[in-house]
């Protein structure tokens, strides 16, 4: 199983960020405008996520820890880089003054291509969506 992980620093609190994230059913933070289609709600919800011309990414929300500010979810289907069983966490750390961090971090197994090439695809995804995220989650 291959491991990932990426952070990006946001200019809000920690709290404000935990706030957007801990919401498994707000996507508003994420680039592209998706539109999201939710079953459930809590642990085990899904949420489908719909970006074209990217495939419908159905992801169900496994764990929220309040403590150490993580979530845990899962990709059902719908996965749009080359990788399958793939499992996730983004936990959201203080910074101190005003500012925090956002650490994603995944475990998946390559589908089709290299581990170097299925990694190159998750960190082009990672970084298109952490950057997109800063600019949403900042301006609020």
């Amino acid at each position: 199983m291959a491991e990932f992980q990426k952070s990006a620093e946001f200019e809000i609190s920690a709290d404000d960020l935990w706030r957007r994230l801990r919401n498994f059913g707000d996507v508003s933070w994420l680039p592209g405008g998706p539109e999201p289609l939710f079953e459930g709600e809590g642990v085990g919800m899904i949420r489908s996520i719909v970006i074209p011309p990217l495939p419908t990414a159905r992801e169900q929300l496994d764990a929220v820890d309040e403590e150490s500010r993580t979530i845990r979810y899962h990709i059902l289907d719908g996965n749009p880089m080359p990788v399958r069983d793939y499992s996730a966490s983004m936990q959201v750390e203080e910074l101190g003054e005003g500012r925090s961090r956002l650490i994603w971090r995944s475990q998946w197994e390559p589908e089709g291509v290299s581990e170097d090439q299925a990694r190159a695809a998750v960190d082009q995804l990672y970084t298109g969506v952490l950057a997109g995220a800063k600019g949403n989650l900042e301006r609020g």
